[in-house]
This record gives structure tokens, C-alpha cells and sequence, in this order.
């Protein structure tokens, strides 16, 4: 009997990951680098919103992203910023973890050597 988790596919997440820049960054951050991993495209040619995506990537745009990584303090919500997140993405191009490309639907986000991750 299969387990109910693996239904929808898995990610691997190497032990590393403890030992890098992200690991040390505030929680959402780190939540958005796992966000970013689970949801991009696993083959080519999927469409999402009018664009065909490679293997690797997803589209999205900021303010979903910050959505997505939103979480509860009690009765409060709590989510970076659109600013944050831009300067989070423009840090992991920095350390050459994503590739972006603006587009008028949003961001096409590449994870880099995303096939490491599956």
C-alpha cells in the first residue's frame, strides 16, 4: 500500500541545507526556498497562466508568494512584504539558487539545479 503523502510526488531535501545561508535567514525565507522547490514544474511543457514552464519552474507573483508564506502569530496574520520578497529573490540569484524573468502574468522563478532536488 502506498503512502498517502507521496500521492502528489516528493522533493528531496538535503541535510546541507542546515549548513547554508537560507538555514541562518528568517523563517519566511526559508519557507519561501521550500515553497519554491515543492511547487515548480516537474516536467517541461506544463502551462500555467498562458506560459509554457521547463521543468524547474513555476510563476507567481510577489504578493502570491507572500501569501504563501503567510502564517498566524495568535490572532494575527503575519507576511513579508513585496519588497522583502524582491530583495529575498534578488539575494538567491545572488547566491545562485533562482533565476527570474519578469512577464505581465507575474515572475517565472527557476530553481537552479532543481534536478538535485527530485
Amino acid at each position: 500500500m502506498k503512502n498517502e503523502n507521496f500521492l502528489q510526488g516528493y522533493s528531496i531535501l538535503s541535510r546541507s541545507l542546515t549548513k547554508s545561508k537560507i538555514w541562518s535567514s528568517p523563517s519566511w525565507q526559508l519557507k519561501t526556498w521550500i515553497y519554491l522547490i515543492l511547487n515548480a514544474s516537474h516536467k517541461d511543457g506544463l502551462p500555467e497562466r498562458g506560459e509554457r514552464l521547463k521543468r524547474g519552474q513555476l510563476l507567481r507573483t510577489y504578493s502570491e508568494l507572500c501569501e504563501q508564506v503567510s502564517e498566524f502569530k495568535g490572532c494575527v496574520k503575519k507576511q513579508p512584504s513585496v519588497n522583502a520578497m524582491k530583495h529575498l529573490m534578488k539575494q538567491l540569484r545572488r547566491d545562485t539558487m533562482v533565476d527570474t524573468k519578469r512577464t505581465t502574468r507575474g515572475v517565472i522563478i527557476t530553481v537552479l539545479n532543481y534536478n538535485e532536488y527530485q
